[in-house]
């Protein structure tokens, strides 16, 4: 108990530095989690009232199973989009770890309040919504005339098309509920507090890198703007631990394909305030800026940034294996650089145009893919095609592109590829 009042004390001086270095933010609360309950808050998109599937259950076995053997470690903080915002911390972290982890909480509260791709989110009413989707969810389980199978399909479905937008950001469970005239009153219901989730996760998504970075970014300068008077009342080895902390949150991968989030977003918000002369001008691009624009404007491998951040550190622990000249490292960089840009949130979901188009005394619903070089992932699409088929019962065609084998001018060629399902759900590819 003395140690939660210690805490709620310092984390009122974290508030207090983070509104003087121009963090702003709506009221922030702390929950104290136990590591079984961190675990339910990972597996539940962070603590949100959501409805009752397997997936979930799933997802937190998983969790378990890695975190039980050591495959993974239980993150130090979640924090969600709410208003207030609601942030969990672990109990087992020391205190002043838990007292940095704050100000990495207030910059992603401030992230959430005034970064651009958050604009038409209601993080005061996305709780009670959700809670209101979960209370019908349930009850259309336990009642017979509808069954939990149905729900269970109809939500499968959803969580395929979970990230789907059109090119303009429209979602496709939007059009679905405007279109497709076979879904009763409370398909569509629950089919909007899928839609409501994921259309409130998705700038998460895509502010990503930066979002992260700007916590990492803040939490540190809290911690060294408070060092002083953490060493007097907890020790130096006490803030040394919290340094440590810092350095295994902003590490560099085991693999040179991999990606550390806060890494990449650590270096390239330092980068930036460099070259922009002032941390003022952090908050504008905080404001203005997705993971596109950031990673666009300043990450790339001016004056070695790529090379001495993320490529010199990587050969450095891999030394007694590897031996580099100066042409590979370059390209190493160019590489680093274009798989970072690919795992962006908007690379990694394809767009679609979607229509419903006549097809012999049928209707069929059409995805036409917005090609930008990358082919789909065939399980994959035709697994979501698979489960679209659920909410839509009729033909589906997926036009796409696929790379063929023959090259012209030392470059592989596209062809067009349609993938169909037809109304019993059987899928097959064509080219």
């Amino acid at each position: 108990m003395d140690n939660l009042k210690a805490l709620k004390d310092w984390l009122l001086k974290v508030e207090e530095i983070a509104k003087n270095l121009g963090l702003e933010f709506v009221p922030q609360e702390f929950v104290i989690c136990n590591n079984e309950q961190m675990v339910e808050r990972q597996a539940h998109h962070g603590g949100y009232n959501l409805y009752p599937h397997w997936s979930f259950g799933k997802a937190k076995f998983i969790t378990r199973i890695l975190y039980d053997h050591r495959f993974s470690f239980l993150p130090n903080e979640i924090v969600i989009n709410t208003n207030p915002c609601t942030a969990f911390m672990l109990e087992t972290n020391p205190i002043v770890d838990n007292i940095m982890i704050g100000g990495h909480v207030y910059a992603h509260n401030d992230f959430f309040n005034r970064n651009v791709a958050f604009r038409l989110n209601r993080p005061e009413l996305i709780q009670t919504k959700l809670k209101r989707g979960s209370q019908l969810i349930q009850r259309c389980v336990e009642n017979p005339k509808f069954g939990s199978s149905r729900v269970e399909k109809l939500i499968d479905a959803a969580h395929g098309a979970f990230f789907l937008f059109d090119e303009h950001g429209n979602h496709f469970i939007d059009f679905a509920i405007r279109n497709f005239r076979n879904l009763s009153a409370i398909d569509q219901e629950i089919l909007e507090v899928i839609k409501a989730l994921a259309i409130h996760l998705w700038p998460i998504a895509e502010t990503k890198i930066m979002n992260e970075g700007w916590a990492s970014y803040w939490h540190f300068r809290t911690l060294r703007l408070l060092s002083d008077k953490l060493i007097e009342t907890f020790g130096a080895d006490a803030y040394h631990e919290a340094i440590k902390m810092h350095l295994r949150v902003i590490k560099m991968p085991r693999s040179f394909l991999d990606i550390n989030p806060y890494r990449i977003g650590f270096y390239t918000w330092n980068k930036a305030r460099k070259e922009l002369g002032s941390e003022k001008e952090l908050f504008r691009v905080r404001k203005n800026y997705t993971d596109e624009e950031f990673l666009e404007e300043f990450f790339n491998n001016k004056d070695g940034f790529i090379h001495e951040n993320f490529i010199k550190p990587f050969i450095v622990e891999n030394a007694s294996k590897r031996i580099f000249v100066e042409s590979q490292l370059r390209q190493m960089a160019d590489q680093y650089r274009d798989n970072v840009l690919k795992a962006r949130a908007d690379k990694l979901y394809p767009k679609f145009d979607f229509a419903i188009e006549p097809l012999g005394l049928v209707q069929c619903l059409v995805l036409r893919h917005i090609f930008d070089g990358r082919v789909l992932d065939s399980e994959m699409a035709q697994g979501t095609m698979k489960l679209i088929h659920y909410i839509w019962k009729g033909p589906i065609r997926l036009e796409t592109k696929s790379i063929s084998k023959r090259r012209q001018h030392g470059k592989y060629i596209t062809k067009d590829k349609i993938i169909v399902c037809n109304q019993l759900g059987d899928v097959e590819e064509r080219e």
